[in-house]
């Protein structure tokens, strides 16, 4: 028996082959499924004993489960929510307010720009800064100006 055929089977025919079996780890290999499949009996109303798998019992009575292992329980569909407000509908002055931006805030009198730099030249300035404990940034700043100062003369 493969992998498919076992899977094919009925939970009930599952745990008959498992018992023919010496262990669960050996017909694990020979099927090369995991030893998880124990818990998926146990969820089926198996118990281990001596080390083979019985369907517990209640009051002398024995749980009867007819499931097949393609039966799934069905996931309803998310259900799309439409929105609680929107921007046309808000208020004229909450409208005129500018969003709130998620990150650190930008330092004052700072902008924002992007640099393309080599990608060796960036990595040994990142291991100079990180040694010398200041930011890219701040660097590339201090060294600017020191520059812009150097031409002004």
């Amino acid at each position: 028996m493969d992998k498919a055929e076992f899977q094919a089977l009925e939970i009930a025919d599952q745990v008959k082959y498992i018992n023919s079996v010496e262990s669960l780890s050996k017909a694990g290999k020979q099927l090369g499924i995991s030893k998880g499949i124990g818990d998926k009996f146990k969820k089926h109303g198996y118990i281990l004993q001596n080390g083979k798998y019985k369907l517990q019992q209640i009051a002398g009575q024995e749980i009867i489960l007819n499931v097949k292992p393609s039966q799934k329980p069905r996931k309803e569909p998310i259900k799309k929510v439409e929105p609680v407000s929107d921007i046309n509908t808000l208020p004229e002055e909450e409208a005129q307010k500018p969003l709130k931006t998620l990150g650190r805030p930008p330092r004052k009198g700072r902008e924002k720009t992007n640099i393309t730099l080599d990608a060796e030249v960036k990595t040994e300035l990142q291991i100079y800064c990180l040694r010398q404990r200041i930011s890219l940034s701040d660097l590339l700043e201090q060294l600017a100006i020191e520059f812009l100062g150097s031409i002004r003369k």
